[in-house]
């Protein structure tokens, strides 16, 4: 494991002509981001409102929230959510804020409604945030070591009908 890795050093990213010191998430930035989906979930079902009885008003706004009790940012409904130009502004305000208090998600989403942006927060991102290395370790998932492991599972089964 890297230095950079080890410690949580931020990456500078370039996003509309500005350089940007972004950190990978914390818990904390996890749970604003949880929050977030599931405030914006309920507010789409508001939104759905008008025009419906009050009996279906109730019954959206009550699915609504069953839903979004169970919604977390990486969730499928919430992976949804935050896959939006919206979420992705949100989630780049989260690794941006410490170093840059001055930029706004809405500063953010302005800046990801270009493609290339987009792409480069998404890469940055993923690379920071989604390592393949192991962060605890610093290795790599073994693939053959883990082959081995479901071969020996199957034989053990075949071994004991």
């Amino acid at each position: 494991m890297d230095r950079a890795t080890a410690t949580a050093a931020p990456t500078t990213i370039t996003l509309g002509g500005k350089e940007l010191k972004m950190s990978p998430l914390t818990d904390k930035e996890i749970g604003i981001l949880d929050r977030w989906v599931r405030a914006r979930h309920i507010q789409v079902a508001r939104e759905s409102l008008e025009g419906l009885s009050e009996e279906d008003k109730e019954m959206t706004m009550s699915i609504a929230l069953q839903q979004a009790s169970a919604m977390t940012f990486m969730s499928g409904p919430g992976a949804a959510v935050i896959s939006t130009i919206d979420g992705w502004a949100q989630i780049m305000w989260c690794g941006i804020h410490k170093n840059h208090p001055e930029i706004t998600p809405d500063e953010l989403k302005g800046m990801l409604l270009d493609p290339v942006n987009l792409k480069t927060a998404r890469i940055e991102w993923e690379r920071l945030n989604m390592a393949e290395e192991s962060k605890t370790t610093g290795k790599k998932p073994d693939a053959k070591k883990k082959k081995k492991e479901r071969k020996t599972v199957r034989k053990s089964k075949r071994k004991n009908r």
